[in-house]
């Protein structure tokens, strides 16, 4: 960092920098002595000798004095490319350290941090200037040495090269006199590897620096440093003879060179084996040696090991070995894997090789203990047996009791590996499990089928009750898993303090339930249940017989149970089609519940502290309804005829009874008569039957009524008519115009669907009881089988449920009891008035809410205690308000529709005062058109003026946001209920006489859209209604205003009419128009900073599409002539976008943001055969803002686009 003072000055003074550059350095002064104790030796903090470090370079130092800068030899700068393409050198440059009052013998220093593999290098290089500093003493060739470390660190583990420096002299300008050979430091990297296996042959204490003197340079090294994991490098300067110097060394072009480019080899094989019907065998080898590496890895990415792996497996039917006639299923898996690997180098000295190390150990003993140790080994096994069963050979049905019903699995994993940091590493994994499935299938009980012979569909219902006495299926599975690993880490090294071996121990028995039963064909119930228990055990290796004893009796009593958790459904399909008056309904019922048991952790259960289990449940109820009242108007023929576009009645063939048969006999009074009765309805008809009826005594007969007739002869007829009448396909009577378009209006509801769902949920934390069946505790009984399956605890129950002693009293519990209630309604509706008009209908609603509290003992005492209750949520609704969407508008006028918001605030506040108990209908006497604690800026006074206004709604009426919550379902927005959102469409228009010959399809559509929004709700801590009126009592001191039981940060509506008006056409001339006009709003109100913002979208679109055949677009291509279809397109937007921001009672309002977005885009298809099509494109999209800190915008694309498919 930089610290910058500016003192003593007399007056203000305004500072200016032009330019300031902050290079971080990564070379930075070591802080230690450079000596070779092997330890960190502090310097002086008054230390003489002066460090610093800088850059020099070939931009800023060429006239440098007393010597200039030049580039070492036979390096050339670099080349890069500018952005309008100029090709410019980058300034080489070299690292300075200035150095001043070094004394004899002693060494300062740079360094850097890296993480560096230099195995793979043979050299490292590096030029060294050297230089005298002017008015000092001057320097002779040899005074100084060059100090270059690499190790882990520079005081313990590091390697060392020493190099005698030569003297530049003053003036000196040739580049090779500046950086002078005897300077530049070149030695191969396997020098530092080949010193350090001397040492280590010689028996020398790695403590002790060890140190040789090759071809002028001193090679050292301390500790046991490696090139494998380089962590830094220095640099430093050595003062060799002279009592102190100062001097100033340039180090440049630090690098590594000959990679290592050696590569290797690779080999695959395999063999699988099929042995008929009783299995097959998988045998596979594969090799890798080091140096291999795929094409797209780099040479430091190859492998630096020998890989050697082998897999053998097999799969057996074992049955197939055994008698037939025992039926058995018996599936077995063998397999074993072995891998090992051989490092490249030493793992310990990772940049010794290995090969070499063993060639110089003479004992075979030690040799083979050192390879074991280097090789890292993996040796894995298993055996598998899959679902070994009894197969059924009689042919019968399966009992409650046969053995068919069971299965059976056996696994078994054991993995072995060692490796240089673990002697040994051992898992193995059993698992066995038995299950157990009967699933039979039997008919329902109809107790009443054959008693009722009637076929009365109003005895349906009674008919086909029916109940199953047994479940559809019953369902059981045990499984028991047992895992046991130990680790053993090698002792590096060899010292007299071993690591003990350490556990990985996992002992589990699973237990699953289902029950699925079909009671009714209507009614289904489906039970699952999962215990997980756990089988404790002692510490270490089971290795004694009282260990083993312990295991065994633990798990004979089933485990310790850790958790257990149930899921119940009840689904009802009420059987209304079984009902004639109810047939075009369908309602679905269903309640689902979930219910949990979890033991708390071991560490929280001891004599001094015990923080219980948890508890929690779920419950779902949902109802889903529809009604489908196009089918109840084809109940009633003559609503059928309205709703059918049915044709004239047609001429029934001759010889039918009382139809066109007699004609020729009728008289001209009788034509006449029926063609005057042939405009009547069914309806009307029935009517005058039903009339001719009543004017008859009882016991007469009717002489118009051919069918009341005596004997077999009448009755035959009776049965003809009646038959005639049930006849799908008799004729359906014509209506006339008029009736057939108001029956069409009054049937236009055609579908109705709801769906209500609520979701609950508990969490009761400190739980003390345990659970044995159906996670129930036989002996107490508790929880109690209503909270198992789903019942939803209200406060009396939780406070019993504490003086039970059934929670815990412990003063360290922190969790906090959890409830949640989640409500959703959906309403959707189809209606179409007339042919091709269809209207759907959207109502949602959606609120969610949490409650929690803290259920503690504080004081010790025993004494449970309800602290902080908190409650939060959301509300969703869909609304209208589109009343105020088309006034006029403009961001930066305050708008009437705001205007009208803040007058409502003063009706608004007189209500509640007079609605408020605790209110004595004082008035503000700071504010006097507000009433005391109903301030302009009341939450309870904003909100409903808010939506008053711009719903258009009176104030006076507004519903009011409730002050209480009673309970978990209580909803303090109740009063805001969800509107309905449409979608209209028509497409008749092509049908109409004169448009059918311009138009094939005209479709005009329309919709609305709008949601309000509380996205987040929460308790207010301060809220006080001591006398339980359900209005607060307490006034923010602040404020002055009533604070609310419920604080509400955020209100949104968000509407669209998505779109206003969509007019889409498509001419008999393959012509295809599109013209929308859409309009949005979007209001944000903080109720925080009172603070409206309003986005308005206005979008118009305008497009045709037309598409011509055979157009010769392009009339030859070499001989060939074209003539295909083209494609014209264009499409045209224009969208108008503001923001604005107003704050209540300010007077002003300003856009944020807004902008009109122009866009343009026509195009040409054209498709030259099946395989090759093109296209010209142009697009345009254009941005005007209206604020002053953005920038207009235009973006242009345009190019010609040739598609190619290679596809048959």
């Amino acid at each position: 960092f930089m610290r910058m003072f500016a003192t003593n000055f007399d007056d203000s003074v305004v500072m200016r920098f032009g330019k300031l550059e902050l290079v971080r350095n990564q070379w930075r002064k070591y802080q230690f002595a450079i000596d070779t104790t092997g330890n960190y030796v502090n310097l002086p903090i008054n230390d003489p000798t002066s460090v610093n470090t800088l850059a020099v370079n070939v931009e800023e130092n060429d006239q440098r004095d007393p010597i200039v800068y030049r580039i070492p030899p036979g390096i050339e700068r670099q080349q890069q490319l500018s952005n309008n393409n100029v090709a410019l050198f980058l300034n080489e440059q070299a690292l300075s350290v200035q150095i001043c009052g070094l004394p004899q013998t002693e060494a300062r220093g740079v360094f850097k941090t890296m993480n560096l593999d230099m195995r793979q290098y043979g050299k490292l290089s590096m030029f060294i200037h050297a230089e005298s500093v002017k008015n000092q003493q001057p320097l002779t060739d040899g005074d100084l040495n060059a100090v270059v470390r690499i190790g882990n660190d520079f005081a313990g583990n590091y390697y060392e090269v020493k190099i005698p420096l030569k003297i530049t002299q003053f003036g000196a300008s040739d580049s090779a006199l500046i950086w002078p050979s005897e300077n530049y430091l070149d030695f191969d990297l396997e020098i530092l590897t080949q010193l350090k296996s001397k040492r280590n042959r010689s028996g020398a204490s790695p403590s002790l620096y060890y140190s040789e003197t090759i071809g002028g340079k001193t090679y050292s090294l301390l500790g046991n440093p490696n090139l494998g994991e380089v962590r830094g490098m220095l640099l430093g300067v050595e003062n060799v003879n002279l009592e102190t110097i100062c001097t100033e060394v340039w180090f440049n072009e630090l690098r590594l060179s000959n990679l290592d480019e050696k590569g290797g080899w690779a080999a695959l094989a395999r063999a699988d084996i099929r042995l008929a019907d009783l299995g097959s065998i998988s045998l596979s080898a594969t090799a890798r040696s080091n140096g291999f590496g795929t094409l797209e890895q780099r040479v430091n990415e190859r492998s630096r090991e020998d890989v050697y792996t082998v897999d053998a497996a097999a799969t057996i039917e074992a049955s197939k070995l055994l008698p037939k006639k025992l039926g058995l299923q018996l599936p077995v898996y063998m397999g074993i894997s072995h891998r090992s690997s051989t490092p490249e180098y030493d793992p310990y000295d990772l940049d010794l090789n290995l090969k070499e190390k063993l060639k110089e150990v003479a004992d075979a003993k030690d040799k083979d203990s050192i390879r074991s140790q280097a090789v890292d080994v993996t040796t894995i096994k298993t055996f598998n047996i899959t679902n070994a069963r009894k197969l059924k050979t009689d042919g019968k049905r399966p009992k409650l009791w046969s053995v068919t019903n069971f299965d059976f699995n056996y696994s078994y994993i054991q993995i072995l590996s060692h490796n240089p940091l673990i002697e040994k590493d051992e898992m193995r994994r059993t698992r066995g499990a038995v299950g157990y499935t009967y699933a039979p299938q039997t008919k329902p009980f109809e107790p009443f089928k054959k008693m009722i012979k009637s076929k009365s569909p109003w005895l349906t219902l009674i008919k086909d009750i029916n109940f199953n006495y047994a479940p559809s299926q019953i369902s059981f599975k045990a499984d028991v898993f047992r895992q046991f690993g130990a680790v053993l880490p090698r002792n590096v090294g060899g010292g007299p303090y071993k690591i003990p071996e350490t556990y990985n121990k996992y002992f589990t028995f699973d237990r699953y339930y289902i029950l699925q039963w079909n009671l009714t064909n209507s009614i289904s119930i489906d039970f699952n249940a999962v215990n997980n228990s756990r089988i404790d055990e002692p510490f270490g290796r089971i290795d004694s017989k009282t260990k083993k004893d312990s295991v065994r009796t633990n798990l004979l009593k089933g485990g310790r149970n850790t958790n257990y958790r149930q899921e119940v459904t009840i689904a009802y399909n009420v059987p209304t089609q079984k009902i004639p008056l109810l047939s075009w309904t369908t309602l679905r019922a269903s309640y689902n519940t979930k219910y949990n048991w979890l033991a708390g952790s071991l560490l929280a259960r001891t004599p001094e502290v015990n923080l219980g289990n948890i508890l929690s449940n779920t419950q779902t109820r949902t109802i889903n309804g529809e009604l489908k009242f196009e089918e109840l108007y084809n109940k009633f023929r003559f609503l059928r005829a309205v709703n059918t576009n049915a044709p004239k009645s047609l001429p029934p063939p001759p010889g039918q009874s009382g139809q066109s048969g007699g004609d020729d006999k009728k008289t001209k009074k009788e034509k006449k008569q029926e063609k005057k009765n042939s405009g009547k309805d069914d309806g009307t008809v029935q009517k005058d039957q039903q009339q001719d009826q009543q004017q008859i005594a009882p016991g007469q007969q009717n002489p118009q009524d051919t069918t009341k007739t005596t004997g077999k002869k009448g009755k035959k007829k009776k049965e003809k008519k009646v038959k005639e009448k049930k006849d799908p396909n008799r004729p359906l009577p014509e209506i006339a115009k008029l009736p057939r378009f108001l029956l069409q209006l009054a049937t236009s509801v055609k579908r109705v669907g709801i769906q209500y769902t609520e979701d609950f949920g508990t969490m009761l934390p400190g739980y003390m009881d345990s659970t044995q069946i159906f996670g129930s505790n036989l002996k107490s009984g508790e929880p109690g089988f209503g909270y198992i399956f789903g019942y939803q605890p209200d406060t009396s129950w939780i406070n019993r449920f504490g003086a039970k002693g059934l929670l815990s009293t412990d003063t360290l519990v922190s969790a906090m009891i959890q409830q949640r209630y989640n409500q959703r309604l959906n309403v959707t509706a189809q209606v179409s008035p007339f042919r091709d008009f269809n209207i759907d209908i959207n109502l949602d609603k959606t609120y969610d809410k949490q409650y929690s509290e803290l259920y503690k003992d504080t004081l010790g005492n025993g004494q449970l205690q309800r602290l902080n209750p908190y409650a939060l949520g959301s509300f969703n609704v869909s609304y209208i308000s589109y009343q105020t969407l088309f006034k006029k508008f403009d961001p930066n006028q305050i708008s009437e529709t705001f205007q009208t918001f803040q007058d409502n605030r003063v009706i608004l506040s007189k209500r509640l005062a007079d609605l408020n108990g605790y209110q004595t209908g004082t008035l503000d006497p700071n504010d006097p058109k507000y009433f005391l604690g109903y301030g302009r800026y009341s939450q309870d006074v904003v909100i409903p003026a808010f939506m008053a206004a711009y719903s258009n709604k009176d104030p006076n009426s507004i519903k009011l946001i409730k002050n209480n919550n009673p309970n978990l379902r209580s909803n303090p927005f109740s009063g805001i209920i969800p509107r309905p959102n449409w979608t209209v469409t028509y497409t008749g228009l092509s049908r109409l006489k004169g448009l059918d010959k311009i138009f094939t399809n005209v479709t005009i559509r329309h919709g609305y859209h709008s949601t309000f929004s509380m996205n987040s709700f929460n308790t207010a801590l301060l809220f006080a209604d001591p006398l339980r009126i359900s209005y607060p009592s307490f006034r923010d001191t602040l404020t002055g205003n009533y604070i609310p039981y419920f604080l509400v940060p955020n209100i949104t509506i968000q509407e669209a009419f998505d779109p206003l008006i969509e007019i889409d056409m498509t001419f008999t001339n393959q012509l295809t128009t599109r013209i929308e006009f859409r309009k949005s709003r979007q209001l944000s109100l903080s109720l925080v900073d009172y603070q409206l913002a309003e986005n308005r979208s206005t979008e118009v679109t305008f497009g045709f599409n037309w598409r011509k055949k055979g157009f010769p677009l392009i009339k030859k291509i070499g001989k060939m002539k074209l003539d295909n279809d083209v494609t014209f397109r264009f499409d045209f937007s224009l969208r108008d976008d503001a923001t604005s921001n107003t704050k209540l009672d300010q007077g002003t309002s300003f856009g944020t943001a807004g902008q009109k977005v122009i866009r343009i885009a026509p195009s040409i298809d054209y498709v030259l055969n099946n395989r090759v099509s093109m296209k010209l494109y142009f697009e345009q999209n254009r941005s005007i803002p209206k604020i002053s800190n953005a920038f207009p915008i235009t973006n242009t694309r345009a190019g010609l686009q040739v598609r190619v498919s290679l596809n048959q």
